[in-house]
């Protein structure tokens, strides 16, 4: 036991310093092994990774605010030095946690188109633009898009577990005026991020109201006559 009317000698101090440095070594190597495991089969580290290696650096954290603990205790001449290795390991933990949490490569869905998000509540509803010409295939592939990407552990829940995102477009028909009309939504759940049972709704009903529709019925239209005239001709 170190007193604190006795003097640490130049010896034991190294001593100490080398004890805590092989200790941060050891621990620098699991961490690069490990990466080198990831280098070696040529796969990129996954949430699930550096889930893991948060951990890791969250028990080293735990040993050395222990430690620093005791070093003030017994006022150990080190004991600022663990303090500070002590904090770098809890802000290398909340890094590490952060991107085990949130995930760094987005899901892509064949057939999604661009959107706008407009409205966000930081909860459980969430409105996104999406253009005049989009189809039900790509709207449905739009939504799926939107809840992947929306989808964040940080959002709060208001009595409903789930993730509402409504899509609509903007209609002007007259100049100066804007209508808003939605085509559709989805609904998933707010806590688990591979939800397999969202719920797709389209309002079909809605769609009849795209100016793409008038076009189609024109183009329908000339088509019909140009097949009589040939079928006359």
């Amino acid at each position: 036991r170190c007193e604190s009317n006795v003097p640490i000698s130049p010896g034991t101090r190294l001593k100490q310093l080398w004890n805590w440095r092989k200790a941060l070594s050891l621990l620098g190597l699991s961490v690069t092994s490990k990466i080198r495991t990831l280098k070696t089969t040529e796969t990129m580290p996954t949430n699930a990774d550096f889930f893991q290696f948060a951990q890791w650096a969250g028990i080293a954290t735990l040993v050395f605010g222990a430690i620093a603990l005791l070093g003030f205790l017994f006022k150990w001449g080190i004991r600022f030095r663990l303090v500070g290795a002590t904090g770098f390991l809890l802000v290398l933990t909340v890094g590490l946690f952060g991107l085990g949490v949130v995930p760094f490569t987005r899901t892509v869905i064949p057939g999604a188109v661009r959107y706008s998000t407009v409205y966000d509540s930081g909860a459980d509803r969430v409105v996104i633009v999406v253009p005049q010409t989009i189809t039900e295939t790509e709207l449905t592939a739009t939504l799926q898009q939107a809840a992947s990407n929306l989808f964040s552990p940080g959002r709060l829940s208001r009595g409903d577990n789930k993730l509402t995102i409504q899509a609509r477009t903007v209609l002007h028909p007259q100049p100066g005026v804007s209508q808003p009309l939605y085509l559709g939504q989805i609904r998933r759940s707010l806590f688990i991020r591979d939800d397999d049972q969202m719920e797709i709704k389209l309002y079909l009903e809605n769609f009849a109201q795209l100016p793409k529709h008038e076009i189609s019925s024109e183009m329908e239209q000339i088509k019909q006559e140009t097949s009589d005239q040939l079928t006359n001709g």
